[in-house]
């Protein structure tokens, strides 16, 4: 698991097609917007792993 602080799961469209990728934050350590949203799963990634810099450089204070 790559992002353990976080459950990620997939929106469904109204039409009940799947839609956006969404990472809901449950630890706060691990990042600091409560939730991120992108359209499909590598996007997300990455911004997953600009949200954990994001943390570790609020913990340190930059």
């Amino acid at each position: 698991m790559d992002f353990p602080g976080h459950r990620i799961w997939r929106a469904h469209r109204s039409d009940g097609r799947p839609g956006d990728w969404v990472a809901t934050l449950h630890d706060p350590s691990q990042g600091v917007d409560p939730t991120v949203i992108a359209s499909d799963a590598d996007r997300l990634r990455e911004l997953l792993v600009i949200e954990r810099g994001r943390a570790i450089d609020s913990r340190d204070g930059l």
